[in-house]
């Protein structure tokens, strides 16, 4: 008696490709863009800091993670540079290996700070420090940035909005190879 044929069920075939994964090391020029309006002197969520403090000691700890500063043996290595942003925006370090000329601009920052929150002029002076002649070809741009608040003192744009300026000034950060990453304080 015949009978009907089984549907076939799926059919794997185990493939061998002998290429090697090609172990690459990423190198990265990275700017810590810190907010030093007044509203950092706030305490922090936990209570037991102000926000200013509580951002230092983070910036700080990031720059101790840092394990590529020092040169390899073909002469690559990641550096760092400090910035601070309030009314004005200003490179306090630029980019270097030094983690204890970083470690003491961070030091440094809370000396200057005023009222509003540029967030358009952090940008800017980001991508600025990772432009700038101690940029490294071959690494990669990096911009941090910590904030605790929305921009305010930022011009208008054309479509009557603070944020058409700081999008613009984050995409011409972009368009200059910058990754951006915001940490909200």
């Amino acid at each position: 008696t015949p009978t009907p044929t089984p549907t076939p069920g799926p059919i794997y075939l185990p493939i061998l490709i002998w290429h090697p994964c090609e172990v690459k090391q990423w190198y990265s020029d990275v700017v810590l863009v810190l907010d030093m309006s007044t509203s950092m002197w706030r305490p922090a969520e936990s209570g037991s800091k102000t926000k200013l403090a509580a951002t230092i000691e983070a910036a700080k700890y990031f720059v101790d993670l840092m394990q590529n500063l020092a040169p390899d043996e073909g002469a690559h290595h990641e550096q760092i540079a400090i910035a601070g942003f309030n009314a004005r925006a200003w490179i306090e370090q630029p980019l270097t290996n030094d983690r204890a000329l970083v470690k003491a601009a961070l030091d440094r920052l809370p000396t200057r700070m005023i009222q509003y929150t540029r967030l358009d002029l952090a940008l800017g002076v980001g991508a600025e420090a990772t432009g700038g002649a101690e940029h490294r070809i071959e690494n990669g741009k990096v911009i941090v940035l910590l904030t605790d608040g929305l921009p305010n003192q930022v011009p208008y744009a054309f479509d009557g909005t603070m944020e058409t300026t700081v999008l613009t000034e984050a995409a011409a950060a972009k368009s200059a190879g910058n990754r951006i990453y915001t940490i909200a304080i």
